[in-house]
């Protein structure tokens, strides 16, 4: 009976043993994304942005969010997430990330050159106010008691000299020599205003937009006007809409989808190519002529 108990004693001491090693042994646990991983996976989301698959983009920084760990990488991807919704055309969602954006970096920025100009007025429209400084209350003094009135003492003065004209002696003007401000040299890539640029963009391929069923049927006619951004080897990688007509005719989504397969030579600044944004109006009209239905008309 001895045996026994003191067998079942050696079991139970060399479990409790097991177990207490087991926890506390160092299990591998997994790792926390690098900074690295977090920097290619926003630029990954970005080339899918500029390449036009928004949908794709929106997965991609969704994605990037669960991931992140610093406030810097979560408004990066807040902002990356609502300029792709906008992209898409899901206002309501850019507004929301554009909100969540504010509340962490409200006194956030960009340069309104790189973005669209619909995607920059609600930018500047949600973004807050800067509220004015708190004034400092003064306190009041106590009422000064006005002294007696005092009668002044009346002084004659001599009469003054009058100097003729030719005696007066003028200051010389000193002219202020404004300095140029040079700006800096341009790279290849760079975005530049189309009329600052040497050489603008030339078509060499256009695309025709199909009419869309809807709009044909109900003889919807207009003009869409695409703002397309050039890439400096001639390709449009990214388009927004400047005007639009509105209504669920997909107008505005033929033109884009045309535009983005059009070719042209690149703009040209200081003899690199570089990037430019180019209005692009698209015709839409069911009158037979000869001008094709679609066929663009552009517009600088």
């Amino acid at each position: 009976m001895r045996k026994r108990l003191s067998q079942k004693a050696v079991i139970i001491l060399m479990l409790i043993i097991l177990v207490s090693y087991l926890s506390s042994s160092n299990w591998p646990e997994k790792d926390s994304p690098q900074e690295s991983d977090i920097t290619e996976l926003i630029r990954a989301g970005k080339e899918l942005y500029e390449n036009g698959e928004y949908k794709e983009a929106i997965i991609m920084f969704l994605t990037i969010l669960t991931k992140t760990q610093t406030a810097d990488e979560v408004s990066e991807a807040y902002f990356s997430l609502s300029l792709a919704y906008f992209a898409d055309g899901q206002s309501e969602k850019a507004e929301e990330y554009l909100q969540k954006l504010f509340e962490i970096y409200p006194d956030k920025t960009i340069d309104e050159r790189y973005f669209p100009l619909s995607f920059v007025h609600l930018f500047n429209r949600l973004k807050p106010e800067s509220k004015p400084a708190p004034q400092i209350s003064t306190k009041t003094k106590p009422p000064i008691k006005p002294e007696p009135d005092k009668k002044p003492e009346l002084k004659t003065k001599p009469p003054s000299k009058t100097i003729p004209e030719h005696k007066i002696d003028t200051e010389p003007k000193i002219e202020k020599k404004e300095e140029k401000i040079t700006p800096p040299p341009v790279k290849e890539g760079d975005i530049v205003p189309l009329s600052l640029v040497d050489v603008p963009p030339e078509p060499i391929k256009k695309v025709f937009p199909e009419y869309p069923s809807i709009a044909k049927r109900l003889a919807i006619e207009g003009t869409v006007v695409v703002n397309a951004l050039i890439s400096e080897k001639g390709e449009v990688i990214y388009t927004a809409i400047l005007r639009g007509i509105e209504g669920p005719f997909r107008l505005n989504e033929a033109a884009q989808r045309a535009v983005m397969k059009w070719k042209f030579k690149p703009a040209m600044k200081d003899s690199k190519p570089v990037k430019v944004w180019k209005a692009i109006a698209i015709k839409f009209s069911e009158k037979k002529s000869q001008q094709k239905i679609g066929d663009p008309i552009f517009r600088l």
